[in-house]
């Protein structure tokens, strides 16, 4: 019997980062995002086996360095590391 609950939950993870995607559009609410502890879950996510979840959180995160106010924590928390770490995976084509 398949556990549709599980489902939902990893939906709704989905469908919430793909929100803040969205929003961080918007530079005003780049420099609101841009907190410790949303980026370091946002980075967590970015080992997501869900390959939707990793790609909305590589989206936001791509958003917030539009901003050179969010520059220095995305420095800081480690992001840069972990946004480049893909483009020289050993199974990159």
């Amino acid at each position: 019997m398949y556990d549709y609950s599980m489902f939902c939950f990893f939906q709704v993870k989905e469908q919430c980062i793909c929100a803040l995607w969205n929003l961080t559009v918007d530079e005003e609410i780049r420099e609101k995002v841009a907190d410790f502890d949303i980026l370091r879950l946002l980075i967590s996510f970015l080992e997501d086996d869900d390959v939707n979840v990793k790609e909305a959180a590589g989206g936001v995160l791509a958003n917030l360095a539009l901003s050179r106010s969010t520059h220095k924590i995305l420095v800081e928390v480690g992001v840069i590391p972990k946004l480049v770490r893909p483009c020289f995976s050993p199974y990159r084509i």
